[in-house]
């Protein structure tokens, strides 16, 4: 997430002719007409790891029970990108996987559903990193993908889903390696959303929370936790189109994330929080006029929000057994009405 900057406008063309790998669908010319620099380079350059089967992804037995990744409705399906074979892990044909994390695509939308992740607070790696430089995944067509066009506003941002400093860990004497290439992995735009300059940058949002809660409630000798991400999408989103772009998007203004971790007492807790980015409220669309920033929902009133299954998470959902302390009850669409605890502090939060 950057400020605003004095740009450059380099115009990059990369033709690939032939295949990524045997069978892989061949990606299409990619034209990247605008890049936005960061102000200096902090580190080594951001490199993908060229191992593309390698990619282990998102692994369900991570905090040692299983917790599957949220199921897509059948309609979901029929509009999620297929992942082509020889890149597929347990032939889910629509999970795209990545070093500690792995995405579900929309077709339509050309973004993720959710981004599923893995954290390791045991093992966090400490580098510098370079210079921000996202990439387009070669796997999977470029239609199916929004790239550096849809960024090259002014007052925008490429908004991670993961967060690259959840990803920035490894273990044993390989461990430093694993960090980087998981780091880097991160700037896929399969895992990027727009958002607003500044928006996710305050200490009120979403910076910080997994660090808060690995270390507040996840069970101290092991600091693990799996994090899901993605955005809420609906048909009233507002159409966006810059100078950039042959085409238009529609933009997301909120975005979910669901927290799950093992406890002290070796219980699961998993808890779910909506972040809107309340800023573009003003937009032709927008729905919900409550302007809270982040604030904590149950697991099903999540489903509801998104079509997503958690399946087994929400019989730990300890917000929703809590009888919602604090809780305000907001419209949905529909004319339903839906309780939701405005998060002023980490400690507001129900784990």
């Amino acid at each position: 997430m950057g400020q605003s900057h004095t740009w450059t406008i380099p115009i990059q063309v990369t033709v690939t002719v032939g295949e990524t790998a045997a069978g892989a669908a061949k990606p299409r010319v990619e034209t990247t007409p605008i890049a936005k620099p960061e102000p200096e380079d902090f580190g080594e350059a951001i490199t993908i790891d060229p191992d593309w089967p390698n990619r282990k992804g998102y692994d369900p037995d991570f905090l040692g029970t299983n917790i599957p990744l949220p199921k897509l409705s059948q309609s979901m399906k029929n509009n999620t990108v297929e992942v082509p074979p020889q890149f597929r892990k347990n032939n889910d044909k629509f999970v795209l996987n990545y070093h500690h994390y792995s995405v579900v695509m929309n077709k339509k939308r050309r973004c993720a559903w959710y981004s599923a992740a893995m954290i390791d607070g045991r093992n966090f790696q400490d580098f510098k990193r370079g210079t921000d430089k996202w990439f387009l995944d070669p796997r999977i067509d470029t239609k199916f993908q929004m790239g550096e066009e849809l960024y090259a506003a002014k007052n925008t941002d490429r908004g991670h889903l993961t967060r690259f400093k959840d990803l920035s860990w490894g273990s044993g004497a390989s461990g430093m390696d694993k960090a980087v290439k998981a780091t880097n992995d991160s700037f896929h735009f399969t895992n990027c959303a727009l958002q607003l300059d500044g928006f996710n940058q305050g200490k009120d949002r979403w910076q910080g929370l997994e660090l808060f809660l690995l270390e507040k409630f996840a069970k101290k000798n092991e600091r693990k936790m799996i994090v899901f991400t993605g955005p809420i999408l609906k048909s009233s989103d507002p159409k966006y189109k810059n100078q950039f772009m042959d085409y238009t998007a529609r933009i997301p203004l909120a975005f979910w994330k669901v927290c799950v971790l093992r406890r002290e007492d070796d219980s699961i807790s998993a808890t779910a929080f909506t972040l809107g980015q309340e800023d573009v409220t003003d937009l032709p669309g927008f729905e919900e006029k409550f302007e809270v920033g982040e604030t904590q929902i149950t697991l099903a009133e999540l489903e509801d929000l998104t079509g997503l299954n958690f399946g087994p998470l929400a019989a730990h959902d300890h917000f929703a057994a809590s009888g919602q302390t604090g809780a305000l009850e907001i419209s949905s669409p529909g004319g339903a009405t839906r309780k939701v605890k405005p998060i002023e502090s980490y400690d507001d939060i129900v784990m």
